[in-house]
């Protein structure tokens, strides 16, 4: 973020990001953990979170509803090691880009879901989309929807291609935790269909 959070403001978002992950778990602990990985998420994805307040705001507790969401369906497993591929795995940029790729276009273009699935995660995925900041709503649009290149993006902005992939690569971040319910939502259906 531009500026440092200061002790008041992080009470605050403290309590704004419990708030959220209380709608998905009772124990203290999962909403506690969930409550920081939010407040952690925000400081790193500093400008590209929204600095509108709501907007902020509706970040954190979507963040905090995932996370309280991820942690009490694996404390809540029988096996050791529960649903194989039930969390995003762990990786690299590549696997960011799959990630993100495929919840922007198959918000953009709707392909192998029934109308109703494809209107709840739209609507999902708009109000997530809304509490981005402009600039990384912007580089994702161009990457994912548009399908531009980082030198065609960077030309553009004039930038070099290094920056635009220093600026994608925070954006994807702050758009991940946020996506992580639709992503679900869509290998879910693809599981189903056979994919």
């Amino acid at each position: 973020m531009a500026s440092t959070i200061d002790d008041a403001e992080l009470a605050r978002y403290l309590a704004i990001a419990k708030q959220g992950a209380r709608k998905a778990s009772k124990d203290p602990h999962v909403v506690e953990g969930a409550a920081n990985h939010a407040i952690e998420m925000l400081i790193k994805a500093g400008d590209d979170v929204s600095d509108e307040p709501r907007a902020r705001e509706r970040w954190l507790r979507t963040v905090a509803l995932n996370q309280a969401r991820r942690w009490g369906r694996r404390d809540a497993r029988d096996v050791p090691f529960g649903r194989q591929g039930s969390l995003i795995p762990k990786g690299g940029d590549e696997v960011s880009d799959k990630f993100v790729a495929r919840v922007i276009e198959e918000m953009r273009l709707g392909d192998g879901q029934s109308l109703g699935s494809f209107v709840a995660n739209k609507v999902m995925f708009e109000e997530a989309w809304s509490t981005l900041s402009d600039a990384a709503r912007s580089l994702l649009h161009d990457k994912y929807a548009n399908g531009m290149s980082s030198k065609e993006m960077a030309t553009e902005r004039g930038v070099t291609a290094g920056t635009i992939d220093n600026q994608l690569t925070k954006a994807k971040e702050a758009a991940k935790p946020l996506l992580q319910e639709i992503y679900d939502e869509l290998r879910g259906a693809a599981d189903e269909g056979g994919d």
